[in-house]
């Protein structure tokens, strides 16, 4: 799973329910909540979708690690390119 960090806000119910079902599932709150994301049908095809498309950044497709591999630099660099030709 990727270490993005996002704030949103639930209500103290949904928050308890997502805690508790984490803690029977063996999983932390955040593991459990991606899964349980991951399995809904719209957002598993909207995945596919964008995994599948050819010029998103690794980031977006779900390679964070090769995306952090390039320097900001080279990032810019590779955008300018595109846009310039």
């Amino acid at each position: 799973m990727t270490k993005q960090k996002r704030a949103i806000s639930i209500s103290s119910e949904l928050d308890a329910t997502i805690g508790l079902l984490a803690m029977r599932h063996g999983m932390n709150y955040s593991e459990f909540v991606e899964t349980r994301l991951r399995e809904i049908p719209e957002m598993a095809d909207e995945i596919k979708r964008l995994r599948a498309l050819p010029d998103l950044p690794p980031m977006i497709k779900g390679d964070s690690k090769e995306f952090l591999k390039r320097s900001p630099r080279e990032v810019a660099g590779k955008k300018a390119k595109k846009i310039a030709a």
